[in-house]
């Protein structure tokens, strides 16, 4: 079947989204659109379970769902788990009927014997052979950024530091926005791999032995591969009144609040990987009651609606 790239911003764009008989996508589609087709049925697939509050219940700051969720058309929208859909609701304003328990799609391949593709990817990243793998994704903060939406701060992290400490052994893998890594001026070698622009995150994962984040829904996706996760929250405070969270991750992964890169150090150095697994199972039970088979359920969802 022939796809075909289309501007959103061109006229065509529009007469095809009008014309279609099916919206499938993970963010917004409607672009200003305050109506859709006739015969368009509209799937909306989300982008990640919620720690940082969304939509309506962000007080402060501009949100494109606060402008944009009163106009949303769609028909079905996924989720993982009750605690994510009593989130969408409310905040997008939706009929829980419209919201379906299935998992995310993009992750069923998390699942999915793929050791020919580790080896490869790997091969690829240049991934020494012995060495347990470092996932070190930290979120996009949107405060910390100047007039012209340029970045004035980064993660209080010193990589010299950490390779010091951890190259014996590990392989760190470090992913987050462009801008972040021209702030830390991050030069890739065998110990320290910048992943930033790396085009899929699920192969990272799947290559990746523990996971270090902070208010991500990485963490959730993570989750179901019942491997280590670390939470690095250095400026918890700051990020919850200005942003607000839903709940603290920090205690729901360790006992131990990790607060400085030290602490973090020490974390990974000496970290019992069977109750780690075991609080990232705890984790999942309580926030990912649904995965595994998210791609096949769409289609059954699809199938039902529009053939």
């Amino acid at each position: 079947m022939k796809s075909e790239k289309v501007n959103v911003n061109s006229f065509r764009y529009w007469i095809l989204a009008l014309k279609a008989r099916c919206w499938i996508t993970n963010v917004g589609i409607e672009r200003g659109l305050n109506v859709k087709g006739r015969n368009v049925f509209y799937l909306n697939t989300w982008h990640g379970t919620p720690i940082k509050k969304i939509g309506n219940d962000l007080s402060t700051g501009k949100n494109v769902f606060k402008t944009n969720v009163k106009r949303w058309r769609l028909d079905v929208l996924l989720s993982q788990s009750f605690y994510e859909a009593e989130v969408y609701s409310r905040v997008f304003g939706l009929p829980l009927a419209k919201i379906e328990l299935t998992g995310y799609p993009r992750n069923d391949v998390l699942l999915e014997n793929r050791d020919m593709d580790i080896v490869r990817i790997k091969k690829l990243l240049g991934i020494g052979k012995g060495k347990k793998v470092i996932l070190y994704a930290p979120t996009f903060r949107e405060s910390m950024v100047d007039e012209k939406g340029n970045f004035i701060s980064s993660p209080p992290i010193d990589f010299d530091k950490w390779e010091q400490c951890l190259s014996f052994g590990f392989v760190v893998l470090f992913r987050a926005h462009s801008v972040v890594n021209k702030i830390l001026n991050v030069q890739s070698n065998s110990f320290l791999i910048d992943v930033s622009m790396f085009d899929c995150l699920n192969d990272l994962m799947l290559v990746s032995d523990i996971l270090i984040s902070d208010y991500s829904s990485i963490f959730f996706d993570y989750s179901i591969m019942d491997k280590p996760m670390l939470c690095f929250a250095y400026d918890y405070d700051r990020y919850n009144r200005e942003r607000g969270l839903y709940f603290d991750i920090r205690k729901e992964l360790s006992d131990e609040i990790i607060e400085n890169e030290d602490q973090l150090l020490e974390a990974i150095l000496h970290l019992n990987y069977q109750k780690s697994i075991q609080r990232t199972i705890a984790f999942r039970n309580k926030y990912v009651i649904e995965y595994g088979h998210a791609t096949e359920r769409c289609l059954d969802i699809l199938a039902e609606n529009i053939l």
